[in-house]
Parts: C-alpha cells; structure tokens; sequence
C-alpha cells in the first residue's frame, strides 16, 4: 500500500554561509579587537602543545583543514562587525599563539615541521621568529575555511554544543556553561572555582587537565548548593536546576560560599596528606565537606589539638579500610575480612556514587566514625550580666590579664580564656577580664 511521504521540515533556525579567510586576515581582526575567541558559550583551552605543532605543520603544508564556525554579529557599542568563534577555537588559538600575537603558556611556540629533502624526511623544529620568509609569507596566505553563522543568541548556543557534542565530546559542565551562560549562579561559581583551584591541585581532588574541562567549576556548584541546602543532592538534577533562574536563593549565597571555603581550609589542616588517603576522591571529598560544613554550622568543634589529631587518625583509618574492601570487591575475594561499614561505604561509591541517597548513607557511616571526637558548642556565646558582676567581683587584681592595664567597671570586657571558636565554654571558670584592644588582637588564640 503506497502511502505518500511527508517532507521533514527544518525548524527556521541560523543563517549560513561557507567561505574562506587567511590567516592574514585572521590576524587583522585579531589585532583590530574584532575577534572573540572566549564567548560566554565556549569553553576553556584543552589542546597540549603537541596538537599546536601538528596543525601548524599541516597549514605549512597545505594540508586542508575542517571548517571553523564563526558568528557573525553587529556590535551596536563599537559599530562594526565582531567575529565570536563557536567552533574551531583550539585551532584559531594555536595559530595567533604560534605567530606570538595571542599571549599564553605555549605563546611562539616551536612546531615540529616535516622537511622533505633530498628524497627523505626530517622533522625541523622552528618558532615564528626562525623561520625563513617564503615560509611565513606562506602560513600567512593559507586559506581556512569557515561557516559564516548569522541568527539569534539561543540559536548560536544550541549550535555550539550540536557541534561540539561530536569529537572531542563536551563534559555536561561545559554544556551547562554554553546553555546556560548567564545564569546569576554560574557566574558566581567560576571566580570561587579560580578561588578554590590551588586547593583543589595541592590536595589532589583535581587535576590541571579536569580544570580546563570545567570539572572545578561543576564540582564547586555541587558542594555550594549542598551547603546552602544543608543537606547532600542529587547531583545532575540539582546542578542543572540550580543554572534556573529563582531555584537559588542568591540572598544566602555569599555565606555558602564562605562556608565551603572555610571547610576546605578546615579539612587541609585536619588532614594535611589528604592526597595519600582515599578522601582526594571527588565522592569522598563531596562528604566530608558537606559533613563539616553542618558541623561547623551546628556548633560542633575539635576541642583541642588531640581531638584534631584523633579525628584525622580515624578518617585515615577508615580510608584504609575503605580501600581494602574495594580490593577485596574487585579482586572477588571473598574470604577477606572486611569491616561492614567499609563495605556499605564502598558499595555507594560503586552503585551511583552521586545519587542523594548514596551520599547520605556515606555520610551518615563518616557521622558514626566521628560521633565521640566532636564536641557541641555552648549555645550562649556572651556572658550575662550576672556572670559579669561575678567574674569582676572574683577578680582580686583589676587589670587586663594580657598587658596588665588598669581597668574599670564601666571598659572592661570578658575573654574566654580558652576560645569559643574552639569550643570554649561561656563559663566563670573559663573567664578573665581583658581590656579591648587586647580582646581584639588575642582573637582565637588560646
């Protein structure tokens, strides 16, 4: 039975033109300022240098090239065209660094370059500068190839991640960057990602190259949102959720942040070889940190420097334990004796470590282990007037305890001797007077 086929019809989209342009050309717009290489959209550099000195050897050669994507703007604020590049950064990039026009870490760069002489091949290493004039004159004719893009911004944005979904695919953060480029919440969680990078190399949590893909800013969104919910996520949809507008509160977001920053200066000294434990791990590290920021939040605190000591030596414990039981899941042994709650631990790591679910029950085993180390903070942080009354009335000598200064009733104030912020107690017994320039500068010494 013949039936009649209907046309697929395309949904009115972006305007396209294909054409070419040299690298001379690409040089003047770069110099001219006309040409974005980093739209809201795009992502961050990810070619090593190797993957430069290929593509120049192939430009010297005349090798042909993909087409690069190119949009093509009206810029109402300088009144000429502008060029924002949505595919084919990597190649522009390498171009301008290798010419020393586009300063960077692989700025005039060395390419190796095949050099075909007599009947054999050599491989030449030269920069910019070393090369003879025939050859820049031809790097600088080559003809790149390009698709001209011309239509809405929504448009160039699907376009983008259409594109780079093949290759080299896109991570789901650079996605959620190009889609959702200016959300309020991402905007603020790039500069605490560029905040938190050195933290994250020197504990081991992430590498350069998981950078460059955007992994810190991703991992950042997730340990904010969960600080700011007081509680673990689910963590795709809660990330993608969070770049909507109205789903975070941004009235409580600047001491979320605060918060995830302390915890991690909190966690670095805890434990000062977390990159020789499992808890470098970004599941590991997602629970300890959303663990200690509630801790922190509820008043809970390491008294001294041997409960600090004692709560970094059962963390690394466990970790071993850890460890073990996922040696002994991976390797099938099963006549290991492994401990039940390392067990319960790695099994949440193996079945979907980032499922709400799993990341409470993670938590709730790391609470257990931890239970008898931290100690509550007392609620009332001054003291009462009462306690006042007492503690000048007991205090034979009325000077600062610190620097010896004459005080009165009416400009003295109360010290605790051993610091709230480490879990002082607001008692008379843990009290001295103080004059308040001393207050000031004692802080949370002890």
């Amino acid at each position: 039975m013949n039936q009649t086929v209907q046309p697929i019809n395309s949904r009115p989209m972006t305007r396209v033109e294909f054409n070419t342009f040299t690298i001379r050309t690409l040089v003047g717009w770069y110099e001219r300022g006309l040409l974005n290489l980093e739209p809201e959209f795009q992502r961050k550099s990810v070619w090593k240098k190797q993957q430069r000195s290929r593509l120049m050897n192939s430009i010297l050669h005349g090798y042909p090239l993909p087409n690069v994507a190119i949009y093509k703007r009206y810029d109402e604020k300088l009144h000429c065209v502008r060029y924002d590049v949505i595919d084919g950064k990597q190649r522009l990039e390498s171009i301008l660094l290798f010419l020393g026009k586009l300063r960077g870490e692989d700025s005039r760069f060395e390419a190796a370059f095949t050099d075909w002489r007599d009947g054999r091949e050599y491989t030449v290493k030269q920069s910019w500068r070393d090369m003879c004039p025939k050859n820049q004159g031809q790097i600088m004719r080559f003809k790149i190839p390009a698709v001209w893009v011309q239509g809405e911004l929504h448009e160039i944005r699907e376009m983008f991640v259409r594109i780079n979904s093949t290759g080299k695919a896109l991570t789901h953060q650079e996605v959620r960057n190009a889609k959702y480029f200016s959300s309020e919440f991402l905007q603020r969680m790039i500069p605490l990602a560029r905040q938190l990078k050195r933290n994250f190399l020197e504990m081991g949590v992430l590498s350069e190259s998981e950078i460059l893909r955007m992994k810190d800013v991703e991992f950042c969104s997730e340990l904010v949102l969960s600080v700011l919910h007081g509680n673990v996520l689910d963590k795709k949809r809660a990330l993608d959720q969070s770049m909507t507008d109205g789903f975070v509160d941004m009235r409580r977001l600047p001491k979320a942040i605060r918060d995830v920053k302390a915890t991690i200066r909190y966690l670095a000294k805890l434990l000062p070889d977390i990159r020789a434990t499992r808890f470098k791990k970004l599941a590991d590290f997602y629970t300890l940190v959303v663990l200690f920021a509630r801790y922190l939040r509820e008043g809970k605190t390491l008294q001294n420097a041997k409960a600090k000591r004692e709560a970094g030596y059962l963390l690394e414990r466990f970790g071993v334990l850890a460890d073990k039981a996922y040696k002994s899941i991976s390797e099938f042994d099963r006549e290991a004796e492994i401990d039940p709650n390392a067990l319960t631990y790695i099994q949440t790591v193996r079945e979907g470590g980032d499922t709400a679910a799993h990341r409470r029950e993670r938590e709730r085993i790391v609470e257990n282990i931890l239970e008898n180390v931290f100690d509550q903070k007392d609620r009332h942080r001054t003291f009462t007037e009462v306690q006042r009354r007492i503690i000048w009335a007991n205090t034979k000598r009325k000077k600062c305890y610190r620097c010896g200064r004459e005080l009165k009733w009416s400009n003295f104030e109360i010290d605790h001797v051993y610091p709230y912020s480490k879990g002082g107690k607001t008692t008379i017994e843990n009290s001295a007077i103080i004059c308040k320039r001393c207050n000031c500068k004692k802080g949370a010494k002890v």
